[in-house]
């Protein structure tokens, strides 16, 4: 803001506070209703106020001298600042003669989004001020009194703009409507210049880096220059070129007149010899078959110990068995890009969990791979299920394609069978009983993986995970 006599200064504090400096003196402090951030703000010289956006997405306007009179601040403040610099007492109370009183904005549009920047211009001649607000996805012109004019709505990311030529606009006539309206330049994330007038577009440039300022300005007696500013800090001065890089639009071809009778005889002459084709007998369609993948598990059933198969953690001293798979991929026709997958639960792991294949076809009819699996922590398993995913490419369109297969480890693989004593059997803290209308099935053909020869009846089995001390068993009674 300037006048005859002063300079005043607006600063806006991260918590949407405003601070008003005439030379080095605070003149006012004012928090605006629904500002919490701060935002895009700019002065209006003819109506003497300030257009800002609130956090509610909201293009508000507050006259200053409504601002300086709600805000009820001494103007003594630099008198107590000086009197702190001497080391004096100041009272407190001094410096705020009031508290401060909540303002209305003169007049508020609802843009219903972010604004990105915010400047003023007059589109000609002895008119009032006009107010444009770039958003994410829209550009917003309106009057100094909240009357809008345009909109201009993006297909791309602005990341700045700028108004430019207002002094050009304020010497033209109203008879020269090609030099009247608003002229801006738009900087976009896709390293873009769109310069527009109103709500056209009138040319395109690309730059090199995604700028976040742009100034228009005179070097060495060369006006138009467009000094651009990126993220990074680097300043590039550049000049619009002889070739505008926008989209070209297709010329719309002039449309003919299409006679419906002639249109549909030709539709029943198409139709009428589509059918005398497919009534053909010498006519043979040949249907390409789609290549068909097969995942073929062997289970070895040949469990093993080693070093490698122990627990992470150093403190539990626990061997558990170790179960190889044996894995072959199949496939009707020739397929590239094979990659074998395989997904378990904690705390089951799968050594290689991941397998290259290659090409599949041809001389390698077949693709073959072992997996390993065991526990690698002392957690109680919940799902024994493993996922076998093979993705590939096939020749003929050269399209992904993906298949899954689920296999269920036995559950030897994560707990061990103990001989107990009926009493000891049935002296467990949490008992479960489950009743049935049927025989009682053999405990042998349910669990064969876990069941010896010489398994009672009255006894039972009895098993514990590896890694935990408590002992489950199931029974069977006599009864059905």
């Amino acid at each position: 803001k300037d006048s005859a006599n002063f300079e005043y200064i607006c600063v806006q504090t991260l918590d949407g506070v405003l601070f008003v400096f005439e030379h080095e003196r605070q003149s006012m402090v004012k928090s605006l209703p629904d500002t919490y951030l701060p935002g895009p703000i700019c002065y209006l010289s003819r109506s003497d106020a300030i257009a800002t956006v609130s956090s509610n997405h909201h293009l508000e306007c507050y006259k200053y001298q409504t601002l300086a009179i709600s805000s009820g601040v001494d103007h003594g403040m630099s008198v107590n600042k000086n009197a702190r610099r001497k080391g004096l007492d100041v009272d407190s109370s001094l410096s705020v003669s009031q508290p401060s009183k909540q303002v209305l904005p003169e007049w508020s549009f609802n843009l219903g989004e972010c604004a990105l920047g915010i400047q003023t211009t007059q589109r000609m001649k002895n008119t009032g001020q006009t107010i444009v607000v770039l958003g994410e996805r829209n550009l917003f012109c309106l009057h100094d009194n909240g009357q809008l004019i345009f909109m201009s709505k993006f297909e791309y990311n602005p990341s700045t703009f700028i108004v430019y030529n207002s002094e050009v606009n304020n010497n033209v006539s109203q008879s020269d409507p090609s030099n009247i309206g608003v002229r801006y330049i738009i900087g976009t994330h896709s390293h873009t210049l769109f310069i527009a007038q109103d709500a056209h577009i009138r040319w395109a440039a690309y730059v090199d880096f995604v700028p976040v300022q742009i100034e228009v300005c005179t070097i060495q007696d060369i006006r138009g220059m467009i000094c651009t500013l990126s993220e990074t800090g680097l300043l590039q001065c550049c000049y619009l070129g002889t070739d505008a890089v926008s989209t070209s639009i297709p010329s719309i071809m002039p449309s003919t007149i299409i006679n419906v009778q002639d249109a549909e005889e030709q539709l029943a002459k198409l139709n009428k010899q589509i059918k005398q084709a497919m009534n053909d007998p010498t006519l043979v369609v040949k249907r390409k078959a789609n290549a068909q993948v097969i995942i073929q598990i062997d289970d070895t059933n040949q469990y093993s110990t080693t070093d490698d198969t122990r627990f992470q953690r150093s403190d539990i001293d626990s061997t558990v068995p170790l179960l190889p798979l044996n894995l072959r991929v199949k496939c009707n026709e020739a397929i590239q890009n094979v990659l074998l997958t395989v997904h378990v639960h904690s705390p089951l792991c799968a050594q290689p969990n991941e397998i290259r294949m290659g090409h599949i076809g041809g001389i390698a009819a077949i693709g073959t791979a072992t997996v390993a699996f065991w526990m690698r922590d002392d957690y109680t398993p919940w799902n024994l299920e493993a996922t076998f995913t093979v993705s590939y490419n096939t020749l003929s369109d050269n399209t992904c394609h993906t298949i899954q297969k689920t296999y269920k480890l036995p559950l030897k693989l994560v707990a061990r069978s103990f001989q107990q004593p009926p009493s000891a059997a049935t002296a467990g803290q949490c008992k479960i009983t489950l009743g049935a209308n049927k025989p009682v099935v053999d405990l042998n053909t349910v669990f064969p993986e876990l069941s010896s020869g010489e398994y009672n009846q009255q006894q039972g089995l009895t098993t514990r995970f590896y890694g935990s001390d408590e002992y489950v068993s199931i029974l069977a009674s006599s009864k059905s």
